[in-house]
């Protein structure tokens, strides 16, 4: 197995257990305590980071901060208002349609990228719009 698919496998299980122990996070804490609670493990995940990796940041262009920062923000925004959503709605519900983004994404990738999108591609993308209206009916 490629270690690229080891690594989107253990992706998907992270974010299994995310999306279940987010939903009883909120369930006693707003999202915004969520999110303040979240911020001294994220400073340590940058420490390790830092002191293990070493990142050359000098190197960094302003338009890769740029888009790095973007992406970041999007990112964010993203998973706050999925926080909202698990706090009003069934995490059985919530999760599985938030986690349609990949169709969006492969939009997108071809809009902006000019990446290709295959028939099975396509046809995945429309799988999944169904997916998510029969999950949300």
């Amino acid at each position: 197995m490629p270690t690229w698919m080891m690594w989107s496998l253990l992706t998907v299980v992270m974010w299994g257990f995310w999306g279940v122990l987010s939903k009883a996070a909120v369930s006693n804490v707003g999202w915004d305590q969520f999110y303040i609670l979240s911020l001294p493990v994220l400073a340590l995940l940058d420490v390790i980071l830092i002191l293990t990796r070493r990142p050359a940041l000098s190197q960094i262009t302003g338009r890769q901060f740029l888009i790095t920062a973007g992406a970041y923000s999007v990112s964010l925004i993203g998973g706050l208002s999925m926080l909202v959503a698990l706090r009003g709605g069934k995490a059985a519900v919530v999760v599985p349609i938030t986690a349609t983004y990949p169709a969006l994404t492969a939009i997108f990738a071809w809009i902006l990228l000019g990446e290709t999108l295959a028939i099975r591609q396509q046809l995945g993308i429309l799988v999944t719009i169904g997916g998510v209206l029969m999950i949300s009916l």
